[in-house]
């Protein structure tokens, strides 16, 4: 009885080793099939690895091209903007530098022209001093004797030698004049002044109350009347330091003295 329990549970025991070896038989031929499939696997997995990288490669190669042709396309656009501005700045260098030598050029022709009438002018200038020295060397010294006694309004005896109106007609002109008197106008004239009277001037010069016995007077008669008489001082002129003014306050005193005379 013993025996027989031992038997089944060793029968059972068998059943299960076998079961248990076949699965590891079947599990054994699996792995060796799957062994076998693996370099199939691999070599699928590598073909379709490449392919891939194939339609990569092709793809960045499409891009490159495109990409430089676009950066071919832009560097021909950029060339030839540059050449352009470069040749509109070449033709402004050109205008400019012909806008500069006709500017030269006018600017040369005005100093020609500039030099051409100044020398005309000096010629022309140095003319009329020639001949406004010569006419001037010619003027009439107009003298008439002294009277005995002058009234109180005429001045003092004037200084002999005649001051110049500037530096520059200095040396045009004689320092020493003719001298003759003058007569006595204080009876036929008693009314009479000496040149005009400017009350805005203070008198240079106040007249004497003792008459005197002789005046000396210079007197030119410009031949130029707009030019300033350089044989008159600011001395000769009482109440006025101009010599022209003088000169013509002596021309009325002359023609008052003409009934005396």
């Amino acid at each position: 009885m013993e025996t027989e329990g031992e038997l089944i549970r060793l029968q059972a025991l068998l059943r299960q080793k076998e079961q248990e070896a076949e699965d590891i038989t079947q599990t054994r031929d699996k792995l060796v099939e799957e062994r076998r499939s693996l370099a199939e696997v691999i070599r699928q997995e590598f073909a379709d690895r490449l392919v891939m990288t194939e339609e990569e490669n092709s793809r960045m190669k499409v891009e490159v091209s495109e990409v430089r042709a676009r950066l071919r396309l832009e560097v021909e656009r950029v060339t030839r903007e540059k050449e352009e501005e470069l040749a509109e700045v070449h033709q402004r260098v050109k205008s400019a530098i012909l806008k500069k030598e006709e500017t030269v050029s006018c600017l040369r022709k005005q100093h020609e022209a500039a030099l051409k009438r100044a020398d005309h002018l000096e010629a022309l200038w140095e003319q009329q001093r020639k001949q406004l020295l010569e006419k001037r060397t010619a003027a009439v010294f107009v003298t008439l004797p002294s009277p005995p006694s002058l009234p109180p309004s005429l001045p003092p005896s004037l200084p002999p030698s005649p001051a110049v109106c500037g530096s520059r007609n200095a040396s045009m002109f004689p320092t020493e004049l003719p001298q003759r008197t003058l007569p006595d106008v204080s009876k036929t004239s008693p009314g009479l002044r000496w040149g005009r009277s400017h009350p805005g001037r203070p008198q240079a010069h106040r007249l004497s109350d003792q008459p005197a016995s002789e005046q000396t007077v210079r007197a030119s008669v410009c031949a130029e009347s707009s030019s300033p008489c350089p044989l008159l001082s600011a001395e000769s002129c009482v109440y006025s330091q101009c010599p022209l003014e003088a000169s013509a306050n002596y021309r009325i005193y002359i023609s008052s003295l003409a009934p005396a005379l």
